[in-house]
């Protein structure tokens, strides 16, 4: 199973260094950072999953809705991959540590990051 964390502005590459910080060095983590510098976005993404499908892919995008999400969509119809937008540190170190991942661990993993958002001003006021 190969890992590609896609964000903008540096953030994917951000998120690994933290990643590595923590678990250290993976060599199945990729980064794709967009931005005005990376023109060619979509031919990297589409290199990478033909390279990444055969062996399993999970991706990883910072913004439901964005771009670069949308067009993960599209390619997701000619070569199937797991997709996961919105993502976290926590999120990505919960995936990256278990041996394997099923579709169904994947899916309950995101619904407990979910829940483990929370506005603290809201505690307070029921204190």
């Amino acid at each position: 199973m190969k890992y590609l964390i896609i964000g903008h502005g540096g953030f994917a590459a951000g998120t690994k260094k933290t990643v590595e910080f923590l678990v250290g060095e993976r060599e199945d983590v990729l980064t794709l950072d967009i931005g005005p510098e990376a023109a060619s976005w979509k031919e990297q993404l589409q290199d990478l999953t033909k390279d990444c499908g055969d062996e399993g892919l999970t991706v990883f995008t910072d913004m439901p809705g964005s771009e670069a999400h949308q067009y993960c969509l599209e390619l997701r119809k000619e070569k199937p991959f797991r997709l996961v937008s919105g993502y976290n540190v926590a999120l990505l170190l919960e995936a990256l540590l278990a041996d394997e991942m099923t579709d169904e661990e994947l899916e309950e993993l995101v619904g407990e990051m979910k829940d483990q958002l929370v506005y603290v001003n809201d505690l307070f006021k029921n204190m």
